[in-house]
């Protein structure tokens, strides 16, 4: 058996981008930050995350940059050519899931952590 499955919880590093597909989907894609603490200090990590449908319209309404959200889903990457024709790898969070949790700006639920992952029957 094996597993592919991201939780991350931290906050929006800017404002996400709704694009739509040829199809008329929505994808939304955002970054980010969370905090590792070792000896005393704190290091920020930065994670790019794409959703798409609903949850991309719902993130892209609801969220800002600062806000805190918790995001539910499996690491992908994908590679692509860039405009010298090298190819180039990136990867990022699937989000199937995103819970929007206190700070940051405007339309807080106030959720913890704790709250936002009990919202999550399988983990």
């Amino acid at each position: 058996m094996s597993l592919n499955m991201v939780i991350l919880q931290g906050n929006l590093c800017a404002d996400p981008e709704l694009r739509k597909t040829s199809k008329d989907m929505s994808v939304c894609n955002f970054r980010i930050a969370t905090n590792e603490y070792r000896g005393g200090e704190e290091k920020a990590e930065f994670h790019k995350v794409v959703c798409w449908d609903k949850t991309a319209d719902n993130v892209n309404s609801y969220c800002t940059k600062g806000k805190n959200v918790t995001v539910v889903g499996r690491l992908q990457t994908r590679s692509y050519e860039d405009n010298e024709g090298a190819t180039r790898y990136v990867t990022e969070v699937n989000a199937n899931r995103v819970v929007f949790g206190g700070g940051g700006n405007g339309n807080d639920n106030g959720k913890s952590a704790e709250e936002a992952l009990a919202e999550f029957p399988d983990v």
